[in-house]
């Protein structure tokens, strides 16, 4: 090697050690940014794959895996960590009024402010073209400085004492209602520096920091003292507040530091171990409707599945017969389900399936003396929505049997006719085995689809109608993924309660996944042992 070269591969290598020091620069402030933010997960991550994404873009180790280190850092992303979340959350007590540390909570209680007894009277007092604020109280005075109505870009209004002698006409009632629009969210600061907020049409009210932090501890009635410096004295009630490691929320104490009275909210996160799991486990109002609901879950997605199958393989093999005339437009009829949008078709059929007045409805009473009520029985609520998912999902079943259908050797028919075979024979013998070999991964895909089909149940009914006798609120016709909503985004919104489920039902249907992917696994084993 040459010393030009060599003198090239040193300033290569100086350029690439600049690069990796403004890299880890970067990251490293990126981190701190993150980290002073409080967003511990987002810093851990970032640090991951930064970290990771170096190793292996820059050493020749990680050469074998630099095409696929992008969809492994996707995957890590927004798979594998919002499960590990989600089992996270399965263990706290995490819920809309739980969702920040003890520490975050007690800094956002410190900026709560209350209205002390304190009000001052007001008057909006004209001064020439310009206007004033007058506030009074006893023997106590404020005038404001000099505002425009409406006020001009950026006019602030500031207090000072004084004012008790001077006289200025009020401003008409036009002016006043224009001051209350302008004005009335703006809170006012006395020359003290205390706060005022405005309480009605008259009159200003004192503010006063609700809570203060105790830093020099607290001495109970008898005798022990507490150091804990999340221990806040409550300046509106006069009552000292801990936080309570058991419920998550602040609690007043009395003398003795036993905790009294309602919680005060927010609430803080608290590690709870399997309390969610031993809730769901030892609760039959939770248990049994969720095994209900896990239950017609998979009834669900199974009845799907083979009424779509069916469906799809008799209407495909009808169109498929060269005999059969406008076959093309037949199977364009027969494919519209598909091509409409699912959410039109829930809600038109929900239009018309409505009882006692609903189209359809009214059709099939006159037909059948019934029409399914699906607003409040159960049975016709789930057949109701069996028939809808066939009906949505049997067009894609048809398009890839077609397909299938297509590939079989015309022959294998011949042979079967001249061994005696008839139609529903052959279709038996060669059309159906021949069909579902090729058709076994697609199904299983179909299947996990129906599992978690929330858009056709959510728009439909929402799960109605309701069990009344489980609590959360259960629907009988509800999926697992709609049963996980309703508790998450109920006006409770019991996040770890809906992680928990989320968790118990992710093992089922994991162990029902991994029974499908053994049977597809042999199936292909089986065919290349045949090959061979």
């Amino acid at each position: 090697m040459s010393l030009n070269q060599v003198s090239e591969c040193n300033k290569q290598r100086k350029w690439l050690s600049l690069i990796d020091f403004i890299l880890c620069m970067a990251i490293i402030v990126v981190s701190v940014v993150l980290i002073s933010a409080l967003e511990y997960v987002f810093a851990v991550l970032f640090i991951c794959i930064s970290l990771s994404g170096m190793w292996v873009y820059r050493s020749r180790a990680g050469r074998p895996y630099r095409l696929m280190y992008p969809a492994l850092a996707a995957i890590f992303s927004f798979s594998v960590l919002p499960l590990l979340f989600t089992l996270f959350m399965s263990v706290t007590n995490y819920t809309s009024s739980n969702m920040n540390s003890v520490e975050a909570v007690t800094k956002r209680l410190l900026q709560e402010y209350y209205v002390t007894e304190v009000k001052y009277d007001y008057q909006v007092l004209a001064d020439g073209e310009l206007y004033r604020l007058k506030l009074m109280r006893d023997d106590e005075s404020y005038l404001s400085n000099q505002f425009s109505l409406p006020p001009v870009a950026s006019q602030a209004l500031s207090l000072r004492a004084g004012g008790a002698s001077l006289f200025l006409p009020e401003a008409d009632l036009t002016k006043q209602v224009m001051f209350r629009r302008y004005f009335a969210s703006e809170p006012l600061v006395l020359p003290s520096g205390q706060q005022l907020t405005r309480l009605d049409f008259s009159a200003y009210g004192l503010v006063a920091p609700r809570y203060r932090q105790l830093n020099e501890g607290l001495v109970l009635a008898n005798g022990t003292m507490l150091h804990d410096v999340n221990t806040l004295f409550d300046n509106q009630t006069e009552h000292f507040l801990r936080a309570n490691m058991t419920t998550g929320f602040f609690h007043a104490i009395d003398g003795q530091g036993e905790f009294i009275g309602p919680p005060v909210t927010p609430g803080f996160v608290l590690l709870k171990g399997a309390d969610q799991y031993a809730a769901i486990i030892s609760d039959p109002a939770m248990l049994l409707p969720l095994l209900k609901v896990l239950l017609w879950t998979f009834m669900f997605a199974l009845l799907s599945l083979l009424g779509s199958f069916l469906i799809g393989l008799i209407l495909a093999q009808l169109t498929l017969n060269p005999l059969t005339r406008f076959s093309y437009f037949y199977r364009g009829v027969l494919l519209l389900p598909w091509a409409i949008p699912p959410f039109v078709s829930i809600l038109s059929f929900k239009v018309l399936l409505t009882p006692h007045g609903g189209e359809l409805a009214n059709l099939l009473t006159l037909l059948f003396s019934t029409t399914p009520d699906w607003a409040n029985d159960a049975d016709s609520a789930r057949f109701t929505l069996v028939g809808l998912s066939i009906w949505l999902g049997y067009p894609y079943v048809m398009l890839l049997v077609l397909a299938s259908l297509r590939r079989i050797p015309s022959i294998y028919y011949e042979t079967a006719a001249m061994a005696g075979y008839g139609p529903i024979q052959r279709f038996i013998h060669v059309t159906f085995p021949l069909v579902i070999k090729p058709l076994k991964p697609v199904l299983v895909a179909l299947f996990a689809f129906n599992l978690h089909n929330f858009v056709l149940v959510f728009l439909f009914n929402q799960g109605r109608p309701v069990m009344l006798d489980a609590f959360p609120v259960a629907g009988y016709s509800q999926l697992l993924l709609n049963y996980v909503y309703s508790i998450a985004f109920s006006a409770e919104q019991n996040y770890a309660l809906a992680s928990a489920i989320t968790s118990f039902g992710l093992v089922l249907i994991g162990l029902v996944a991994l029974g499908c992917w053994r049977w597809l696994n042999n199936e292909i084993n089986t065919t290349r042992g045949r090959r061979v």
